[in-house]
């Protein structure tokens, strides 16, 4: 009586796309370790005349008998050992590298690669993590925060999925969206001769020192910008890579910075942040645009693609920033005199 051959791995499943990625490899391998083609097919789920084609193929390939066949049981020969012992870490790693693919790729226990800034460190991403885990407890995540340079380079290496950045990158190859428009203040010293102003334009601080942030961080770019279109570059004397450091720079009266205004943040505790005074700059383009950011050229995981559809319908609230406006910025004015020394 024929016993019915069991059916073949789910081609969804980590068995039936490690048998497409390297079918013939696993074959062998079965066979070398059980050096029977009938236990060989029943621990792959495949039907018999399959292992028995497919080691028929590759010792033709091989150009040399790879088995002695003694009885029913095949036996390796010489050639056949050193082959299997090259390749049987092979097919453990492809195992083990599809089952990887198969738990990252499930929608409810899915891993998300998230990059993003420093600034956004505290409390913004957390408070975006701990609410999508609300919708899906099992949700695993791999965060990255790095420099705007830094994520751009992880979002086009395909070593992230998603990325927050400000400002929204340039290029060809990446689908930008804006979530929200946070306005840029400038950090003094209570000291300083402006502190009591209420608001003050990027041309007036020709004089002043600054505390900046390193190279490929937004905000350095912000502060470029701003100064440029006053018609100068700032001078200066201190970088670091957090919006609260420069603030403790700053209460330490080492210069001025440009960051975001914390007002905006609505979970934020300011009671820890240093005692600085935060002026209104005037100048057209302090904002900064925070973008979520994902690659054109490839579908993202289905848990990569459920966060990005509720960053996008909610990530503003949820990091408490109220959401982008259509509205244009207005266009940049004239600097006003400098000031006088």
């Amino acid at each position: 009586m024929n016993v019915p051959a069991e059916p073949a791995a789910r081609p969804d499943s980590p068995a039936g796309l490690a048998h497409t990625l390297a079918g013939p490899l696993r074959i062998f391998t079965a066979v070398a370790r059980l050096e029977h083609v009938s236990a060989a097919a029943d621990d792959l789920a495949l039907p018999q005349s399959t292992v028995t084609r497919t080691i028929q193929r590759i010792e033709t390939a091989a150009g040399t008998p790879l088995f002695d066949r003694i009885g029913r049981r095949l036996r390796l020969t010489s050639a056949g050992r050193a082959l299997a012992d090259a390749t049987t870490g092979a097919s453990t790693t492809i195992d083990a590298a599809c089952a990887r693919h198969h738990r990252d790729s499930d929608l409810e226990r899915g891993l998300v690669r998230l990059a993003f800034l420093h600034s956004l460190g505290s409390p913004q991403v957390p408070l975006l993590v701990a609410e999508f885990r609300e919708r899906y407890p099992l949700a695993r995540f791999d965060l990255r925060q790095h420099t705007h340079r830094g994520c751009v380079d992880l979002l086009e290496s395909g070593a992230v999925d998603l990325a927050l950045l400000a400002p929204p990158p340039e290029g060809p190859g990446l689908v930008t969206r804006v979530l929200y428009r946070q306005p840029l203040c400038l950090a003094v010293h209570p000291t300083h001769p402006f502190a009591a102003r209420g608001r003050v334009r990027m041309g007036e601080l020709l004089d002043d020192d600054f505390v900046s942030f390193a190279r490929g961080i937004g905000l350095r770019e912000y502060t470029q910008r701003l100064a440029a279109a006053s018609g100068f570059s700032p001078r200066i004397v201190c970088q670091t890579q957090d919006a609260d450091t420069a603030r403790g720079l700053v209460a330490a009266g080492l210069g001025v910075a440009v960051v975001p205004s914390r007002s905006e943040v609505a979970h934020r505790n300011t009671a820890r942040l240093p005692d600085v005074i935060e002026l209104e700059l005037e100048d057209a383009g302090a904002v900064r645009e925070m973008a979520l950011v994902w690659r054109a050229d490839g579908a993202l995981a289905p848990m990569a693609s459920a966060l990005r559809d509720l960053v996008l319908a909610a990530g503003a609230e949820i990091m408490g920033f109220q959401p982008a406006q259509p509205a244009q910025l207005a266009q940049p004015a004239a600097p006003p005199p400098r000031r006088s020394s």
